[in-house]
């Protein structure tokens, strides 16, 4: 009889229990966010890279991500807030960071921002040579120099 009610105990318990969601990596997390975006499911796929974002503060591909998904939702002054963020972590990767914020700055100060991003797009076309990622880059490289020119 005591071994029937350890065993309802035991039951209760696990029905008490909550069902915690294993936890997704950071790699599955983006993934996720950006089907969502694909799916112009925007709040959602914010949603999933907050938790990216909330998983770890210092990952720019999640706060770029979070910022495109701001933009894209016209929240302007969050997406610049994770653009900076992602500038200080790293100052010297990444170009995109910096054509948007080219973007929604002025004067000078675009033109600074588009000069970044060019250096890191000349960093990154140093490392991958006659590719055709080096083709794509090369194009990027162009479109911000004509943007600097209607600054």
């Amino acid at each position: 009889m005591g071994s029937r009610r350890a065993k309802n105990a035991k039951r209760n318990l696990k029905k008490a229990e909550p069902q915690s969601k294993p936890e997704l990596t950071m790699d599955q997390l983006l993934a996720k966010a950006q089907e969502f975006m694909d799916d112009n499911n925007y709040e959602t796929a914010l949603q999933v890279v907050t938790q990216a974002v909330n998983q770890d503060s210092n990952n720019t591909q999640a706060l770029l991500l979070a910022a495109i998904l701001q933009l894209e939702m016209g929240n302007i002054e969050p997406a610049i807030n994770c653009l900076l963020r992602c500038t200080e972590i790293s100052p010297d990767r990444g170009f995109e960071k910096y054509m948007y914020l080219g973007q929604f700055t002025v004067e000078l100060e675009s033109v600074r921002y588009y000069q970044l991003g060019i250096d890191a797009l000349q960093r990154d076309l140093e490392e991958l040579k006659d590719s055709e990622q080096a083709a794509v880059l090369k194009r990027k490289m162009a479109e911000a120099y004509v943007a600097m020119t209607e600054v």
